[in-house]
């Protein structure tokens, strides 16, 4: 086992594990967890735009329907006695 100056168990004092900390030894794990919180975040987003937009489509796309069935109703029932 290899042993680092920078890695500090939880079982070292608070001095040494303060010592880690500001030398980037847990700072540098903060930074990547920081990093793939964004990541997460930035795909949710993305997620939730993308599901807006298929609604919009759809909501457009079952207008235009309703309009033509109304439309073919509409004539249908001008010819009927």
């Amino acid at each position: 086992m290899r042993h680092d100056k920078t890695a500090v168990t939880t079982t070292a004092p608070a001095k040494e594990r303060k010592e880690a900390f500001m030398k980037g030894g847990v700072a540098v794990k903060r930074s990547r967890h920081a990093t793939d919180l964004i990541f997460v975040l930035s795909l949710f987003c993305l997620f939730t735009v993308l599901s807006l937009f298929v609604v919009i489509q759809g909501a457009d796309v079952y207008q235009g329907i309703s309009r033509e069935m109304s439309a073919n109703y509409s004539a249908r029932g001008r010819w009927r006695i």
